[in-house]
């Protein structure tokens, strides 16, 4: 009798947590994400059993690479498995991340920089050196300890969008007077502020193009920029769709128990599926 009461209470746990989880990516979807696998293996970064706190060890993550909290970076297979069994690998390298900027530069916490891109078949990552056309201003942008995160906006023109430790993003012009003349830091101002939102910034991205992209992250809420005249842009040939950044409420709702991970162009559930 005990053991048929036991089984029976296994099987209706075993059914909840489907039905939740089945609520949970239907809500998702219907947020406009598109369902890419039903399950991302990735012992590292992610938890092999539901539950677990999200958000605990990634930092950022795309669809090709991940850092992790602790410093450490992953390149990612979201189809077919590593020879390791898993979507996952860990990069052998030398040093830890600090901070990152635009999926191809990172600061290490030795202070130096290093390209994202493996230059041997032991991914190593080699060191930007001074002879860089770039390298005085990635100096500019992430030798200060307070940098977390660099996006470049235009440029042409010099602007980047950084995040500091403060939870505030800046815009940043970057400009020399002569070509000969070194780079300065010509202007800098805040451009999301921590107290409009809720909580400070802890991650964002910016996608002038793609605006639907462009997003700001704090430890409990997820802003996206989304449509405010979506019945008549989308009905009319005339009509421009207009944007704004707003609280999404169906990636807040399930942020810390259900989002493993958020990001531009990814989303991971804590039951393993991954989204577009």
């Amino acid at each position: 009798m005990k053991k048929s009461v036991l089984l029976i209470t296994i099987i209706l746990s075993i059914l909840l947590i489907t039905g939740c989880n089945g609520t949970v990516t239907r809500e998702i979807r219907q947020d406009g994400f598109n369902l890419m696998q039903d399950s991302l293996v990735c012992k590292a970064l992610i938890p092999e059993k539901e539950g677990l706190k999200a958000n605990k060890k990634i930092l950022y993550m795309n669809q090709t690479m991940a850092y992790s909290k602790d410093g450490d970076i992953y390149e990612m297979s979201m189809g077919q498995k590593y020879a390791n069994g898993e979507n996952c690998k860990k990069v052998n390298t030398s040093f830890k991340v600090d901070a990152y900027m635009d999926d191809n530069i990172v600061k290490g916490k030795d202070n130096k920089f290093y390209y994202t891109i493996s230059q041997s078949n032991n991914n190593n990552y080699s060191e930007v050196n001074i002879n860089d056309d770039s390298y005085a201003k990635y100096k500019i942008l992430l030798d200060n300890k307070e940098v977390k995160k660099v996006i470049t906006i235009d440029e042409s023109n010099g602007i980047y969008y950084v995040l500091l430790d403060d939870g505030n993003v800046y815009k940043y012009i970057i400009t020399r007077d002569e070509y000969n003349e070194p780079y300065k830091l010509k202007y800098k101002t805040i451009i999301y502020d921590s107290n409009d939102l809720d909580g400070k910034i802890i991650d964002f991205n910016f996608d002038g193009g793609t605006k639907e992209k462009t997003y700001l992250k704090t430890k409990n809420t997820i802003y996206r920029m989304q449509v405010t005249n979506k019945n008549k842009c989308t009905k009319y040939a005339d009509v421009e769709c207009k944007y704004s950044l707003k609280k999404d409420d169906i990636l807040t709702k399930y942020y810390n128990n259900k989002i493993l991970y958020y990001g531009s162009d990814i989303l991971i559930t804590t039951y393993g599926r991954t989204f577009n």
